[in-house]
C-alpha cells in the first residue's frame, strides 16, 4: 500500500504485493486538471483520499499536486494537515436528532431568532444571508442551511455532538467541548482530510466506525490468501506497530444505528432536496449511492423518512 511521510506527499512501500503506489499515482492526475479548472479562483493545491468503505482500508492518498514545488508548499500533506472541515459535520449534529426520535420531515426553524431567544455567543447566517422559514430536516442538512444546523446543536449540546465526532474518528477535537461551543457543527474545530474521510464512511458503513487499515502483505498459506493488516496512524499516517493479525479486519464501534445511518446517506444522496440551494445538477450529483447495504424498507419506515 501507498502511506506518505508525515511532512509531504512523497511515497513509500508498504507492501510490494499492493497496487495502493500506482492508485496514488494515478489519483495525482485528476488532481491536476481539477486545480487547474479552479486556477482563476486561486487554489493552488489539493489532496486526495479514497477509502474502500466496505473494507475500511486507505486504498490511496495524495498530499499535494507536486511533493517538489515549494512554490505552493508541496511538501505540506493536505491530507494530514489540520483545517476547519465547515458544513462537513453537519450529518453528525442531525444524526443525534434522529436518534432522538426527530424526522426527516421535521419542521426546524431557519428564522431569525426574536427577542424572548436565549442568547447564544454567536448568530450564524446561511451563506446566501437568507432565512428559508421553517424548512424539513431533509432540506436543512441537504442544503446545508447554518441557522437550522445551529439551532439544532443548541437543542443536544456541543458535548454530544463532540462525543459523537470522537467516536467517528476526529481525534484532532482534542478541546473541551466548551472550547468549541455549537460552532462545531459548522466547522470550528480543526481535522484531518484523512478523519474526515473515515468519518463519513462511518456513514457508508452502517453508522460503524473503524480505524484505517491498509494491507501490509499478501501471501498464500496452504492454498489460502492470508492478508496482513496494520493500521494508519490518524496524524502521522505511518506504518507503527502492527497489532493486527493475518486476516484479521478492523473491528467497528457503533456511532449511529444502521437505521439513522441509512437515513442521513438517503439525504445526502436526495438531489432533489439540495436542489434549492445547489441547482438540480450540482458537483454533488453522483453516479452512485453511498450505502454498504441497503437497509429493509420496513425499518426505514418506522423511524420516518
Amino acid at each position: 500500500m501507498c502511506v506518505v511521510s508525515p511532512r509531504g506527499t512523497k511515497p513509500f512501500l508498504g507492501s510490494a504485493h499492493n497496487p495502493g503506489l500506482q492508485y496514488s499515482e494515478d489519483m495525482r492526475t485528476p488532481l491536476q486538471a481539477h486545480l487547474a479548472s479552479l486556477k482563476k479562483k486561486n487554489v493552488s493545491n489539493g489532496a486526495i483520499v479514497v477509502v474502500d468503505n466496505l473494507k475500511h482500508e486507505l486504498v490511496a492518498l495524495v498530499g499535494s499536486k507536486d511533493f517538489y514545488d515549494s512554490t505552493t508548499s508541496g511538501q505540506v500533506n493536505g491530507a494530514l494537515a489540520l483545517r476547519q472541515p465547515g458544513s462537513t459535520l453537519k450529518p453528525f449534529t442531525y444524526g443525534i436528532a434522529l436518534e432522538s426520535g426527530m424526522t426527516a420531515a421535521e419542521l426546524l426553524a431557519d428564522i431569525p431568532r426574536e427577542e424572548g431567544d436565549e442568547p447564544i455567543d454567536f448568530l450564524p447566517e446561511n451563506y446566501d444571508k437568507k432565512f428559508h422559514g421553517p424548512v424539513l430536516l431533509r432540506n436543512a442538512l441537504a442544503c446545508s442551511y447554518n441557522v437550522p444546523a445551529v439551532r439544532t446543536a443548541e437543542r443536544f449540546g456541543e458535548g454530544l455532538l463532540l462525543q459523537k465526532l470522537h467516536l467517528a474518528g476526529f481525534a484532532s477535537l482534542n478541546r473541551p467541548a466548551s472550547y468549541y461551543g455549537v460552532g462545531l457543527t459548522l466547522g470550528n474545530g480543526e481535522v484531518t482530510l484523512l478523519e474526515l474521510a473515515n468519518g463519513y464512511s462511518t456513514l457508508a458503513n452502517k453508522g460503524e466506525s473503524s480505524a484505517l487499515h491498509f494491507i501490509d502483505s499478501v501471501k498464500e498459506v496452504q492454498g489460502l490468501t492470508v492478508r496482513g493488516w496494520k493500521p494508519v496512524a490518524d496524524t502521522q499516517c505511518t506504518l507503527g506497530d502492527s497489532s493486527s493479525t493475518p486476516n484479521s479486519e478492523p473491528t467497528g464501534t457503533p456511532v449511529f444505528s444502521e437505521q439513522i445511518a441509512f437515513i442521513l446517506t438517503d439525504i445526502l444522496s436526495d438531489a432533489a432536496a439540495r436542489s434549492p440551494a445547489f441547482g438540480p445538477n450540482s458537483s454533488l450529483s453522483l453516479p452512485f449511492r453511498v450505502l454498504r447495504k441497503p437497509v429493509r424498507q420496513k425499518i426505514t419506515k418506522t423511524i420516518g423518512l
